[in-house]
């Protein structure tokens, strides 16, 4: 187990020092695997994949803190928590009953809401202890986060004009929804929750971009469209900013509205805004239809 965890550490060590970062959870599993079982030449076949990545990414101009998939919407990545959820992935992969158990625990006495996506992993391991602490898990963080939200509810019906109250009850609701622990049903009855919650804090406290941003995604999720155009369209005439560009081309381009996707795309091209990565390749990946 030490010879494990030394060549994972290093194989990290190696990537740093050359300047590789954005090496998926996939990737890094397959290059410890080959370096492991090949042990000299996989070891020297994992340091050239490292090499081509680097000069590949320099040539690409690609940002470490974005996916290098074209996706039109994308969230930057939280780096130090997805090296914690990594660990503890690729630590239930190993068929050591002592190590997932340890893993498992170690991370339960943090914070267990981060590592949501690696406790459902945990639930369907063939190792009973394991699951089952996965699975108490779980069912702890859906409690508190169902107390909170019970909670915040009491407050919000004695005012729903109180916009500290509508910040922490949206704010639960977000949390909730990203942990996609909700069922289907349970998804939508949040999402109008939400959807009404920041309405209201628009209404309230419209100076907040944010409030815009997430309700434009909200809409598009409930396949509200024509209620998203109209945010959309506010969003924009009141912050020209990139996001406010991409959640009128998303909008656009969810209804086929064709001229007036090129009309955004054009604008947002031809703006002063500083584009992030993701702008970039917005534009790099629709100029040649809407150039």
């Amino acid at each position: 187990m030490e010879v494990v965890l030394l060549m994972h550490l290093l194989l990290s060590v190696i990537a740093a020092m050359m300047g590789v970062r954005n090496v998926n959870p996939q990737e890094r599993l397959c290059n410890f695997i080959i370096a492991f079982f090949i042990p000299l030449a996989g070891f020297l076949f994992v340091l050239i994949l490292y090499g081509m990545k680097k000069r590949i990414s320099k040539e690409l101009d690609i940002d470490d803190d974005f996916d290098n998939t074209m996706i039109l919407f994308t969230e930057r990545i939280n780096i130090e928590k997805d090296i914690n959820i990594i660990s503890l992935e690729e630590s239930l992969l190993i068929n050591d009953v002592h190590t997932k158990r340890r893993q498992l625990l170690d991370a339960l006495k943090m914070d267990a809401s981060k590592y949501i996506d690696a406790l459902k992993i945990a639930l369907m391991d063939t190792d009973s202890e394991t699951s089952h602490y996965a699975a108490s898990a779980i069912a702890e963080i859906k409690r508190n986060l169902d107390l909170r939200i019970q909670e915040i509810e009491v407050l919000y019906e004695k005012n729903k004009s109180d916009v500290e109250i509508l910040k922490q009850y949206a704010a639960v609701i977000e949390e909730y929804l990203s942990s996609n622990l909700l069922d289907e049903l349970d998804t939508s009855m949040y999402l109008y929750t939400y959807i009404q919650l920041l309405e209201s804090l628009i209404e309230l406290e419209s100076n907040n971009m944010r409030y815009y941003d997430q309700l434009t995604q909200a809409l598009y999720r409930v396949q509200e469209y024509q209620k998203m155009g109209d945010y959309c369209q506010r969003f924009l005439n009141k912050y020209e900013t990139e996001n406010a560009y991409i959640s009128n081309l998303k909008y656009c381009y969810q209804i086929n509205d064709k001229e007036n996707f090129k009309i955004i795309l054009n604008k947002l091209k031809h703006s002063q805004i500083k584009l992030s990565h993701k702008g970039r390749n917005i534009i790099r990946f629709w100029i040649g239809d809407a150039g």
